[in-house]
């Protein structure tokens, strides 16, 4: 199914439907390392690299994964983020 705009249209409907409720204050999502697609595919939807945590996959190489985040209606600064969502520090934002 890539290509086929399903993806796209998954996320469109979420980030729709929760920049309405003032209760969800971000987004946040894992992504394997090496997924370059995925990590283009949110990094256009506006999604950043808030940070990465080492050996989070169990049973794939490589094991790491980057935490990415979108604010909706979040003023909590980025170090905050990354101890609350257990990721170390990384030099994209």
């Amino acid at each position: 199914y890539r290509k086929a705009g399903i993806g796209q249209q998954l996320l469109d409907y979420l980030m729709n439907n929760a920049t309405k409720m003032n209760d969800v204050a971000l987004i946040y999502l894992h992504v394997q390392t090496n997924n370059e697609s995925a990590l283009r595919f949110y990094s256009k939807a506006g999604f950043q690299r808030l940070g990465k945590i080492n050996n989070y996959y169990k049973r794939i190489e490589p094991p790491d994964c980057y935490v990415l985040c979108k604010r909706l209606h979040c003023d909590t600064p980025y170090n905050e983020l990354r101890s609350l969502l257990g990721c170390t520090s990384d030099e994209e934002i």
